[in-house]
């Protein structure tokens, strides 16, 4: 567990000393022993939940509304029939 914790931070280039390290070491271990308890628990018979409630999407019926017969009409910006943009 300490190479692996040392590789981590060796690659993230964080400077860990020996006290660091081995606080990790004992934090990690205490992570790890908490998932193994999770995976002794029976879920066989329980369904999967992506939300803690329920979610209803809302939407709008759309709306039919008039278009603009000329969109260059109150622009000086346009080129060739587009929009012109400021240059980079």
């Amino acid at each position: 567990m300490k190479d692996e914790i040392q590789n981590v931070a060796d690659n993230a280039r964080i400077k860990l000393d020996k006290s660091e390290l081995e606080a990790l070491v004992e934090d990690f271990d205490e992570v790890l022993d908490m998932f193994s308890k999770l995976d002794t628990i029976d879920t066989d018979e329980v369904e999967p939940s992506f939300h803690p409630s329920e979610t209803k999407s809302k939407t709008r019926k759309d709306k039919v509304e008039e278009t603009v017969e000329n969109p260059f009409e109150n622009t000086e910006n346009t080129e060739d029939r587009f929009f012109k943009g400021p240059s980079a």
